[in-house]
């Protein structure tokens, strides 16, 4: 109870007196007859009982849906990309700042733009997007992997239009990085030429399904990205102004504010429980 209390005060930020008065709040409204410690003689005025009330309602509305948002989108997790090649520091920004991956398991599906990826039973899906606004274009994506397997298939719309990969294409300066990216054979796709037209500009987007390895898991994509034994490479061209490239590979550990799978829900839905109007 004590976890909960704290995690549930954490949500609002609540002062270390409302957290207290909040509880008492509950307390008070179970037993108004108590007059001890825990009752009405604990707050300085009927007002900031009354306040406290309000906001007991708001975090129990607050945790409740957020809870819920959390269970029915609980398989779908999103990575942005780092920098590896360096070759112009505010090129590397313009990537960091606007590629990402979802990776969506078998029993949900993920959008951006007119881009749906939806994996079917033993699949697992990525959809790479490029948020915009700064030119830049997803030419080449590579996986250096052992959780997955073959067939791929790309999921894309007019505009952007790339093909499956032959043999083990080397990511550019990916033999820079310890261990070595070494790409899985036919494990990504690259933009028809020319690429930076083909290729996922801002607003744009790619999908890529995969095939599961026997026995793996959604959560083995996931725990293989967090230990590198899975590792996604992006090649990138046409960057900002200068219109050069550099490579980027995932980062290990999913962006804590561009959550799908329940985060980003988190704070709507909380705004959504403080301002709601509550039932009596």
């Amino acid at each position: 109870m004590h976890l909960i209390r704290r995690a549930c005060t954490r949500v609002l930020g609540l002062s270390s007196y409302y957290e207290s008065a909040l509880w008492i709040a509950i307390a008070v409204r179970k037993n108004p007859c108590n007059s001890g410690p825990s009752g009405l003689q604990s707050l300085k005025t009927r007002s900031a009982m009354i306040k406290a009330w309000r906001v007991a309602k708001t975090v129990l509305f607050c945790v409740g849906l957020c809870a819920s948002v959390s269970l029915v989108q609980g398989s779908v997790l999103t990575f942005g990309f780092q920098c590896i090649t360096n070759n112009v520091s505010s090129q590397c920004l313009i990537g960091q700042n606007q590629l990402f991956v979802d990776v969506v398991d078998d029993t949900q599906s993920s959008s951006f733009g007119s881009v749906t990826v939806t994996p079917s039973s033993g699949q697992v899906g990525f959809l790479f997007y490029n948020t915009g606004p700064s030119p830049s274009v997803i030419t080449l994506v590579l996986f250096d992997d052992g959780v997955l397997s073959l067939p791929l298939t790309l999921v894309q719309i007019s505009g952007v239009n790339f093909s499956q990969v032959s043999g083990t294409p080397t990511l550019p300066g990916g033999n820079s990085l310890s261990p070595q990216f070494q790409t899985t054979a036919g494990f990504g796709a690259d933009a028809v030429p020319p690429p930076p037209t083909n290729g996922v500009g801002p607003g744009e987007a790619l999908g890529i399904i995969f095939s599961l390895a026997s026995g793996s898991t959604w959560s083995d994509v996931i725990n293989a990205m967090s230990t590198g034994s899975l590792r996604i490479g992006l090649h990138v061209q046409a960057i900002g102004t200068t219109g050069g490239s550099e490579s980027f590979i995932n980062n290990p550990n999913p962006s804590p504010n561009l959550q799908p799978s329940g985060w980003s829900g988190l704070g709507s839905c909380c705004w959504a429980g403080a301002s709601a109007k509550l039932p009596e």
